[in-house]
């Protein structure tokens, strides 16, 4: 963190509500997503276009995952600059209401991972 209590990127993560203490995380996370859509390939296209806003914030995609006996049932392995990047982004209500636009039907599960 600078100066300010803003992040590299200058977001300001106090500015944030969150069950995360930005002060004390400051190492890379990998973040697992997991969620079924009514529509892999029109999902996919709402998904790829938020690249940008995901990378302005320091997220990462690793990889990207359907089940072998559903193909909308997607799971997304991201690395992230912090565990508390995906409250923050989440709070969106632009990006929400692209999540809903992209077909999403269930309610996410997210785990997240120390990278050792």
């Amino acid at each position: 963190m600078e100066s300010g209590n803003h992040c590299k990127n200058g977001a300001n993560p106090t500015s944030h509500k969150s069950r995360v203490n930005f002060k004390k995380i400051n190492k890379m996370v990998i973040v697992m997503v997991q969620h079924e859509v009514k529509d892999f390939a029109a999902w996919k296209v709402i998904f790829d276009a938020d690249e940008p806003n995901r990378a302005k914030e320091g997220v990462k995609l690793a990889g990207l995952y359907t089940a072998l006996e559903n193909p909308n049932d997607v799971t997304m392995v991201f690395e992230a600059p912090h565990a508390g990047i995906f409250d923050m982004l989440m709070s969106d209500p632009e990006r929400q209401e692209n999540i809903k636009k992209a077909g999403v039907i269930s309610a996410p599960v997210a785990k997240m991972f120390n990278k050792v």
